[in-house]
């Protein structure tokens, strides 16, 4: 396992509060449906996250 440190912003970090988490539990969820570890939440959410990761991060050259 790799070890990422990096700035949250303070909406986020808010958002999560909100809901009685901490930004690491929401991105980690969000990681391992990405990444389709053990720890995923399930088909649906994998399937979300892809289409989130290819719509945002990897958009089809006929969706630039």
């Amino acid at each position: 396992m790799n070890t990422l440190t990096i700035e949250v912003p303070t909406e986020f970090t808010a958002h999560c509060q909100a809901y009685g988490l901490t930004p690491e539990q929401v991105l980690k969820a969000f990681m391992a449906d990405l990444g389709e570890t053990k720890e995923s939440n399930g088909s649906d959410e994998r399937d979300r996250a892809h289409d989130w990761f290819d719509r945002v991060i990897w958009p089809a050259e006929d969706d630039v």
